[in-house]
């Protein structure tokens, strides 16, 4: 596709890229650079959008599969800020030292299944989020979740065995 080619269908797709990079993100700048980054990735494959039979369509998949991948970054983002403020939010030692708690547990799990459990319940991502962003299948989504789960609440109810079992003793 010649370069002019390639500018004239930019500007005839820009509405329509637009409004779908706004339904996604919800937001006007980031709807923007959504179609912004979409223009540069097909630019560097403007070759090939000449042998596609509907390049309109291929220009719609690219920018929602931008967005999609902006919103992840956000989450993940958003994540690791959430994570990273814990100790400093909470006011009490006890919830300082709970939440301390919970991390070193979740340190205990595998990475791909700490990966999917936080995704889940500090993301609040679905299921199907979740496969999409691991590559994982639903099903072995929703399995690794219970096996984290259930390994978060048997150390958990260890380790306050353990402090019963100290403080009775001593």
């Amino acid at each position: 596709m010649h370069s002019r080619k390639f500018q004239d269908q930019c500007i005839n797709l820009a509405p329509r890229l637009y409004r779908i990079a706004f339904a996604i993100l919800n937001n006007s700048q980031d709807a923007e650079d959504a179609v912004q980054d979409t223009y540069l990735k097909l630019w560097k494959i403007t070759d090939r959008l000449e042998l596609m039979e509907n390049p309109e369509a291929f220009f719609a998949t690219t920018v929602r599969n931008t967005c999609l991948n902006m919103l992840r970054l956000r989450r993940q983002e958003e994540q690791l800020e959430y994570m990273e403020n814990i100790p400093d939010t909470a006011d009490r030692t006890g919830e300082v030292k709970e939440r301390g708690l919970w991390h070193r547990l979740l340190d205990r799990l595998n990475s791909q299944t700490k990966r999917i459990v936080v995704l889940r319940h500090v993301g609040e991502y679905s299921t199907r989020d979740i496969a999409e962003m691991t590559g994982e299948t639903e099903a072995n989504v929703r399995t690794l979740l219970y096996r984290g789960r259930r390994k978060l609440k048997e150390d958990y109810l260890r380790t306050q065995n353990t402090k019963t079992t100290y403080i009775s003793h001593h």
